[in-house]
């Protein structure tokens, strides 16, 4: 590891430590991190604030801007007729926002060249699974008819993207997409999963190698699923990593960062998709850690590299990509 962010992880942990575990502090603690560390480059995107259609759950629309050169004069002018990109945001089911999630949403549209529609699912402890998860699947459900209403022009090509927990979000409502009759009129094209959580009853053996001392604690991630699910539920068959996987699975881009205690949940559910032909590519991120979109500053490499990573698999054409393409970094 960098002497940098050892440093900085050395530092974070001794400040943090003695934090007190409740959701307030969670979201807090979120928030403040993302605004100390986040790109001050933000993406110019064009942005619309209303709610999924046929529903209370609040969403931001980001519409990319491409920059013209008219008479001289740079100018910035809307793109029309984009794909479409579904962004589940992270925090352990109990923080994050689409304030908090604002700069990564924007960086998301730019870089992928697509409208991504971030939304504002429920959170727990005050609203346990499944309801956050319910928010997904109807937001899912009524993406294109959510953008008809707003008038907005795109191209009937849906993404689905998740980060941490919305990983988790977007894994699951993609296996129930490929089993259940869905509503949506249209197909899910690719599905991008960064860092994601996908195991809630915590097997992954990088928990033991990277449980401590690397930002998210082994500790903190089961306080986040006590206050997700109410007792006694079945959290083994709540994990999308155990769910059913067919071939009608969309192309999936799995992202995970070195020194993150849940890697291998992603590395796992890369090899469960290779295992059922889907095609899938999987880019371990040398020198980062869990959240890395989070902290810009901290982390640029592993931003500018995943950003580049996505805007590549996004808009390469379908299966262009080889059945397994697998890009990791060995470990020191």
């Amino acid at each position: 590891m960098e002497s940098h962010l050892r440093s900085w992880l050395n530092a974070f942990h001794q400040q943090t430590q003695d934090a007190p575990l409740n959701a307030n502090a969670a979201r807090d603690g979120l928030k403040l991190l993302t605004q100390q560390y986040q790109c001050q480059d933000i993406a110019a995107v064009h942005t619309t604030d209303t709610m999924i259609a046929n529903s209370t759950i609040p969403c931001r629309i980001y519409q990319p801007l491409t920059l013209h050169h008219a008479h001289s004069a740079p100018a910035l002018s809307l793109d029309t007729d984009c794909p479409v990109t579904l962004f589940f945001h992270g925090g352990g089911h109990l923080a994050g926002n689409i304030e908090v999630y604002d700069s990564i949403s924007r960086q998301l549209a730019h870089a992928s060249q697509s409208i991504v529609i971030t939304i504002d699912y429920r959170l727990a402890p005050e609203h346990p699974y499944p309801a956050g998860l319910n928010d997904g699947r109807h937001s899912l459900y009524n993406v294109f008819t959510t953008l008809d209403k707003a008038n907005i022009p795109y191209q009937r090509s849906l993404r689905v993207l998740g980060d941490s927990a919305g990983g988790a979000m977007a894994a699951t409502l993609i296996q129930e997409w490929g089993f259940r009759s869905c509503p949506l009129k249209g197909k899910i094209d690719k599905l991008v999963l960064i860092y994601p959580s996908l195991d809630y009853t915590m097997s992954a053996p990088s928990l033991a190698q990277y449980g401590s001392g690397h930002l998210l604690e082994k500790k903190k991630i089961a306080w986040y699923f006590e206050q997700y699910f109410v007792p006694y539920e079945d959290r083994y068959h709540a994990s999308p990593l155990f769910g059913q996987i067919n071939q009608d699975h969309p192309e999936t881009l799995v992202i995970t960062a070195q020194y993150c205690p849940i890697k291998d949940d992603g590395r796992r559910y890369y090899d469960r998709l290779i295992t059922h032909g889907v095609h899938a590519r999987y880019l371990e991120l040398p020198n980062s850690i869990h959240a890395f979109l989070n902290l810009y500053q901290l982390q640029q490499e592993a931003c500018d590299h995943s950003y580049a990573a996505i805007n590549k698999f996004l808009n390469a054409p379908k299966k262009a990509l080889p059945l397994t393409d697998t890009i990791t970094q060995q470990e020191e």
